[in-house]
């Protein structure tokens, strides 16, 4: 083999190697982008889930609405991917949505519900609208 053909050759492999990476980190980067748009609703939610445990600690039930529980309006909480987050009988519904959310997640919900288990309360996280790899670490 001729030197020529030598250096063509390692180029050839090394675009292939490069062009593989790149492959592989754009896969990586389409799963991990909706995930962390779902996670921002999880943070909106945060205010909400505070707001609902100590209405239950002061009047031992759940508030029937955002109202009640003492945070904004659904409409008023809301961020780049997320439209509201809304408080109804202490479960609360994140939905998302707007021009810059992934389609996989537009017009989809979550719902973190609150269960009471010797005083303390509990979250359990329904994101079943989404896929599996969509999902927030909290919700799999």
């Amino acid at each position: 083999m001729t030197r020529r053909r030598k250096v063509w050759l390692g180029i050839i492999v090394a675009v292939a190697v490069v062009l593989g990476g790149a492959h592989w980190a754009l896969s990586c980067w389409c799963y991990y982008t909706p995930r962390a748009m779902v996670s921002e609703g999880m943070s909106l939610a945060a205010g909400s889930r505070t707001a609902v445990e100590e209405f239950f600690n002061a009047e031992s039930r759940f508030p029937v609405d955002n109202n009640e529980a003492r945070v904004s309006p659904p409409t008023e909480i809301y961020g780049k991917y997320v439209v509201s987050v809304t408080v109804n009988d202490g479960n609360i519904t994140v939905l998302y949505g707007g021009p810059d959310a992934h389609q996989r997640i537009r017009d989809r919900t979550l719902q973190l519900s609150p269960t009471v288990s010797a005083q303390s309360i509990e979250w359990r996280c329904d994101a079943s609208e989404f896929s599996k790899r969509d999902r927030p670490s909290a919700c799999r």
